[in-house]
Order: structure tokens, then sequence, then C-alpha cells
């Protein structure tokens, strides 16, 4: 087994984590994925769309491992 971590803000969650999730778990099917996410504000500075508790249950539901 892996372990595979990225870093992201899911500001908002969209198709393109997905299919990041989707090509590494296809590369790596035994793999544990992990996100490390911003909070309630993002890299730049500015206040996220979602608070960080449902960016987290959305990549969670959609297939990360731990975020």
């Amino acid at each position: 087994m892996s372990v595979y971590g990225i870093i992201a803000e899911f500001n908002p969650f969209h198709f393109g984590h997905v299919r990041l999730k989707d090509e590494i778990k296809a590369a790596y099917p035994d793999s544990v994925l992990i996100a490390v996410m911003s909070g309630n504000t993002v890299q730049r500075g500015d206040f996220s769309i979602f608070d960080k508790y449902q960016r987290a249950k959305t990549a969670v539901k959609n297939g990360y491992d731990l975020v």
C-alpha cells in the first residue's frame, strides 16, 4: 500500500478534483489518498465559498480517503 498526498483548496470541489483522484486510484489501486486542504480562507487570502467542513465532507464523499 502506498500513501499519496495532494494540496488542494476544493473551492469549490469540481470535476478536475474527481479526475485527479480517479487517475491516482487507477494507477495505484491499493493506495490511500490524502488531501491537505486550506481552512476557511484560501491560499490567495480570500474567504472560501463554503466552509472547510463542507468542502472536506464533499471530498470524502467523492472518494478521497482523508482530508
